[in-house]
């Protein structure tokens, strides 16, 4: 039940897209799909900011509630399935989808892509952060027949 309403809740916001944020005025304009990607995906932070993630680029919105949508960071390949934010309010976790990997990303002090920095994980769906290093995910059996809940660990991947 909870992958599903996770789910519901990623679908909604993804395919909200472009008429989402224009019905809201949050952006002046949405961000493209990055090539080999099928959405874009976000969270919003503490502040009031949105995140999202193309599948290649980091957008951070310039202010709460502002109309601009500023490319912070580069390089993040995959198709995006979730933007996940820590407990501290600065760490987000972006998941691409079916993928046996995850990226961490410092809001604080966004940096591009680095090869060798993705942290391994199991093919997911979703995810959401239980507490500082614990995150659940929706992890999808390789043959598609079903999910389950798996608990990724990430203490001992982070450099603070």
């Amino acid at each position: 039940m909870f992958s599903r309403i996770v789910f519901a809740s990623i679908f909604s916001f993804v395919m909200a897209g472009p008429g989402f944020a224009q019905d809201l005025r949050l952006v002046s304009q949405w961000p493209d799909i990055a090539p080999g990607s099928f959405g874009v995906t976000g969270s919003s932070l503490p502040d009031g900011r949105l995140i999202l993630w193309n599948g290649s680029d980091v957008f951070i919105q310039n202010a709460p509630g502002g109309a601009t949508l500023e490319i912070v960071a580069t390089g993040y390949q995959g198709d995006p399935s979730f933007v996940a934010i820590a407990p501290d309010g600065y760490t987000a976790l972006l998941g691409p989808g079916f993928s046996p990997m995850v990226y961490l990303f410092d809001t604080r002090t966004p940096t591009d892509f680095v090869a060798g920095s993705e942290i391994a994980a199991p093919n997911h769906f979703s995810g959401a952060f239980l507490n500082q290093d614990l995150v659940v995910m929706d992890r999808g059996l390789d043959d598609f027949s079903a999910s389950e809940l798996v608990v990724l660990d990430l203490s001992g991947t982070k450099g603070d």
